[in-house]
This record gives C-alpha cells, sequence and structure tokens, in this order.
C-alpha cells in the first residue's frame, strides 16, 4: 500500500514565523535554545493535522465541541504573528514520485473563519493528457463573504468554474462532496486530497501525562492515546500482538529503572480493567500508582516508538480505500512528534532514548520528530544522524529561524573542538556564525590535516 509523508512544513506566516520551511525526514531532531521557535514548529504541524480532519475551526484549533486533544497551543489567536490577525501555513507531501503542496491562511479576527486555500499537485489536461503540476484546489474568500469562492481543476482549458463553500473548515475536506468522480481530473484531484489528508492525519503528536497514567482502563482500550493515559492497556496489548517489542519496551524500562525491573505484570478488576506493575528482581511488583512520574513518561515514550500504526490512537491504518475505483489506497505514514524525550531522563540514559528513536524509525517504520536540549543526547548522535539535526534560532528582527546543523556557518570549524552537545552547552552551534567558513578545507585545517 502507498504511504504519504509529510516531507516539509511550511510556516510561511505562523507565531514567530515568517516565511520558514521545517524540513522533515524520517528522523528530525530539532534543537535551539529556549524561546527560539521550537514548540512553535511543532505547533504548526499540529494545526495543520487538526484542519485536515474537517472539523469546524472553533473545535479544532479552540477545543470547543467534541475535537479530543484540546485547544491547540495558544488557540486560535495565538497562531497569528504579533501584530496581525491571519496565520498561513501550509506542507509538502510525498507519495512516491508525486509531490503535492498544500497551503492555507486563517483569519481569526473579527471572525475565525478559512481566508485562502490551494492545493497544487501533478494533473492531466482533458485533451493532450500531458501530466503537469497544476492547481487542483483553489478556493479564496472575500473579508464580508459568507464563504469560499472555490475552483476545482477540470482538465479543461480556460477558468474553472466557482463553487461556494462554507468557510468554517478546511476545504480539504470538503472537496469529496464537491468534485466528480465521473472526470479523470476529477479522480486526479480527489487522489491529491486523499494523499495530502492521509499523510496529516497520521501525525501522532505525543504529550504523555504521568498523572493520568495512574490508574485501571479498559483492557479493550488499546491504541495507545495521545496523552498516554491508557498505558496499562497498550502494553497489554502490545504484548499480544508484538511480543518482541513488548520485551523491548520492558528492556528500556529496565534499563533506566533504579531498581531491577525483570518483566511486567497486569493487575485485573472484576470489569476486564487492567494496570500495569513492574516485577523487580525479588519478585516484589510497583504499581503505576507507584511510579516516578519520570519513569512512568518513559515507558509511554518506549511504547509508543515499540507500536505500529495499529497500536497508536491515530486515523492511520492498513484498511484504507481509495476514495475513487480507478486509484490506490493511500495511508499516511504515521510520524510520532514529541517535545523533550529527555524530559524525567537522567543525562546518562539519553543514549537509551536515541538507540529507542533510531529503532522506531529502522523497525516500526514510524517517523519521528522530537526537540531537545539535551547535551548529553546530542553528544550520542554520531556519523549520519548529524544531518537529522535542525538547529532553530531568532534572526536580528525577532523571527524564529530553521537551519540544518550541518548548514550552520562554523559547523566544520566548531566539529573539530568537541561534540555536539558540549558545543551546544558552550553556546556554539545555536545559530550561524557568518565569520566562520564551513567548508571541508576548514575542518581539515582545524583537525590539522
Amino acid at each position: 500500500m502507498a504511504e504519504a509523508r509529510i516531507t516539509a512544513v511550511h510556516l510561511t506566516a505562523f507565531k514567530s514565523f515568517v516565511n520558514e520551511v521545517l524540513p522533515l525526514s524520517d528522523l528530525t531532531i530539532l534543537t535551539g535554545l529556549n524561546s527560539s521557535g521550537k514548540s512553535n514548529a511543532l505547533d504548526g504541524l499540529d494545526v495543520l493535522s487538526r484542519l485536515a480532519t474537517g472539523g469546524d475551526l472553533a473545535d479544532v484549533l479552540d477545543g470547543r465541541g467534541q475535537y479530543g486533544p484540546g485547544e491547540v497551543r495558544g488557540g486560535s489567536a495565538g497562531c497569528p504573528p504579533h501584530g496581525t490577525d491571519t496565520f498561513e501555513l501550509g506542507c509538502t507531501v510525498e507519495l512516491g514520485d508525486e509531490v503535492f503542496e498544500y497551503s492555507v491562511t486563517v483569519r481569526v479576527a473579527p471572525d475565525l473563519r478559512i481566508e485562502r486555500e490551494q492545493l497544487q499537485g501533478p494533473a492531466r489536461a482533458e485533451k493532450s493528457k500531458k501530466i503537469r503540476r497544476r492547481d487542483l484546489i483553489t478556493a479564496t474568500g472575500e473579508e464580508n463573504a459568507p464563504g469560499l469562492d472555490v475552483r476545482i481543476h477540470n482538465g479543461r482549458r480556460g477558468v474553472n468554474p466557482a463553487t461556494f463553500v462554507r468557510d468554517n473548515r478546511s476545504v480539504l475536506a470538503q472537496a469529496p462532496i464537491l468534485v466528480r468522480t465521473s472526470s479523470i481530473a476529477g479522480r486526479e484531484v480527489l487522489h491529491g486530497v486523499d494523499v495530502v489528508q492521509s499523510a496529516l492525519q497520521a501525525v501522532f503528536e505525543f504529550d504523555p501525562v504521568p498523572i493520568a497514567m495512574r490508574d485501571y482502563v479498559r483492557r479493550s482500550d488499546a491504541a495507545l492515546k495521545r496523552d498516554g493515559s491508557n498505558l496499562s492497556a497498550a502494553i497489554l496489548n502490545l504484548q499480544h500482538t508484538q511480543p518482541a517489542r513488548a520485551q523491548k519496551v520492558v528492556e528500556a524500562i529496565s534499563t533506566i529503572a533504579a531498581n531491577q525491573v525483570t518483566g511486567v505484570q497486569f493487575e485485573t478488576t472484576t470489569r476486564d480493567e487492567v494496570m500495569l506493575s513492574l516485577t523487580e528482581h525479588d519478585g516484589s511488583r510497583t504499581s503505576a500508582r507507584e511510579m516516578s512520574d519520570g519513569l512512568l513518561r518513559f515507558a509511554a515514550v518506549a511504547t509508543a516508538l515499540q507500536s505500529t500504526a495499529q497500536d497508536l490512537d491515530v486515523d492511520a491504518d492498513d484498511d484504507a480505500v481509495p476514495l475513487t475505483p480507478d486509484s490506490e489506497p493511500v495511508t499516511g505514514k504515521v510520524r510520532v512528534v514529541l517535545e523533550e524525550i529527555e524530559n524525567g531522563l537522567h543525562p546518562s540514559q539519553a543514549r537509551v532514548a536515541l538507540r529507542m528513536i533510531e529503532d522506531a524509525v529502522t523497525s516500526s517504520g514510524l517517523q519521528v520528530t522530537v526537540t531537545t536540549h539535551s547535551p548529553a543526547l546530542l553528544n550520542a548522535l554520531t556519523g549520519e544522524l548529524n544531518d537529522k539535526v535542525v538547529v532553530c534560532y531568532r534572526d536580528e528582527e525577532g523571527h524564529s529561524r530553521l537551519s540544518p546543523l550541518v548548514e550552520l556557518s562554523g559547523y566544520a570549524q566548531a566539529m573539530a573542538h568537541g561534540e555536539i552537545g558540549d558545543l551546544v552547552t558552550r553556546s556554539e552551534l545555536v545559530a550561524p556564525t557568518p565569520e566562520r567558513s564551513v567548508d571541508l578545507d576548514a575542518f581539515l585545517s582545524a583537525i590539522g590535516g
């Protein structure tokens, strides 16, 4: 089955970002000083994922109605850059050789509404059958208009006819009821919609809350939730469906626990509820109610990273069906997003966390994006993992900027004098240093080559 993946988030005008792009690979490690904008960048991905659900803007951004995760950090009013009333985001999504670009502009005052939306991607002309990049969907709205004018690619010459739709939810989600599947062009538009929606809905923003894990949960509530509250049921489910992965979770917990953990057991109630307990070398047990916050959080992270798409509470599965009869089913490649993975961990355990992340990417088939302040974790990076690090910093105007670590001016010379974490501790490699060279000659010179 084809897997759609997000390869970039376009932070065109969002919070502290203006005209910036966050590149995403299977593993992305985002680092930077406090208040540099790391969380804002991930909030942009979160907002896009929420909009793709098709829910009402007030529900998905401000946590009203039945939308599960609550409001996006800061709510809708916190999304525009300071002094403005609109924000603009987008993403690049790839499916094999196909590349799609999606963007959306949202006005938050005086009313919360979509102001502009666009989807671009490959499609063919009706007569020539030539495939090229086209505007598949273009939606615009005037300030006092009660909705959006939407133009959808129909494969013919000239301007596409306009359709009027509501502006309180994404056009992307409304497209299936607007497009004719009887035409080749219509099916190609819906394919593009399916690709982008699938990728965005497969984003798993994971924010484990230890206090929520200290109680019994229904055994059937097995797909790990975004706050980790059903950790006990999730680990039990993993034991049944993926025993080797469950064992890796136990081994990871044992590695970081001060007491010697030999296994896990589950206390049960008459209502088929379960609670995790750790078994120690002397036969004693420690239930979830007695575990430290740090240990519970780490157990939840380890479980998420050893899970597959079916084990996570995310809208991506192998049972996806195509939107049109002649297209292949598309599913989104799950991306686990986790802030400050080192929280609750002793610095000496940073290498354990990093190896868990690598294993998730190579064996679980997940994509992983994490932020970190940990010098110990950064020191644990070796070889090509340096290419996975993106540095967030503020420019002279106060805007947040992003740069791959290896493209920072001064990277080559700095790396000759220490490991990444040590350099960051000395306030090096936290922003560009124009006076330094990044070429290979500078690196060889610095190490005496």
